[in-house]
């Protein structure tokens, strides 16, 4: 079945407390996979400009950026980074944008979203500087 996206702005009201018929499972967990995706590319994001001192787009093409500096990389802390975001990049779109999504797999992808952006923020905490000289990942 096709999801019904207006299930996302019954969401919206609930999240600000003014809806009065509480949003589909379905809308919670496609937007609990997106919050996740968001939570760890924002962060990335971030680590790359303020402790890598690199700099990243800062329109749509951010996205794929993030991900292959971290990807590129030489240490395997970054590549694993970069390869999570990827996976929850992934995952996001079809969140956002696919009409079907069978709600078993939706329920697994929403466990898998946590788990890798919990794996992101985590190793972000300790991750420092990079040593590689700064280069533009387009």
């Amino acid at each position: 079945m096709s999801f019904d996206w207006s299930e996302f702005y019954k969401l919206a009201q609930e999240l600000i407390g003014r809806g009065n018929v509480s949003a589909s499972r379905e809308a919670k967990l496609r937007s609990a996979i997106s919050r996740a995706y968001f939570a760890a590319h924002c962060s990335a994001r971030n680590h790359l400009v303020n402790v890598d001192r690199d700099t990243v787009d800062s329109d749509n093409r951010a996205h794929k950026q993030v991900v292959e500096k971290f990807k590129s990389s030489t240490d395997k802390e970054r590549i694993e980074i970069g390869e999570s975001l990827n996976r929850l990049r992934q995952y996001r779109g079809r969140a956002d944008y696919d009409d079907t999504f069978g709600f078993t797999d939706l329920e697994k992808t929403a466990q898998g979203a946590l788990m890798f952006g919990g794996l992101v923020l985590n190793e972000l905490k300790n991750l420092p500087p990079s040593q590689s000289p700064k280069r533009d990942a387009r």
